[in-house]
């Protein structure tokens, strides 16, 4: 099961009126991968991880 929990942006390095910085829609998203069969193995998925510069998201 794949669950879509969130997408990936990048900073443009300009900035709103605000002075918020701009963010683009990246292609990607972040997910919860639950295997659920005993007999995959995780690193079947290896070849779609993509790290990424900066940490985007925080866990509580």
């Amino acid at each position: 099961l794949i669950d879509v929990i969130g997408n990936v942006y990048k900073e443009t390095g300009e900035l709103t009126e605000d002075g918020e910085p701009v963010c683009v829609k990246e292609d990607g998203y972040f997910v919860n991968v639950r295997i659920i069969n005993d007999s995959q193995i995780s690193s079947l998925f290896d070849e779609y991880v993509v790290a990424v510069e900066h940490q985007l998201r925080g866990w509580m």
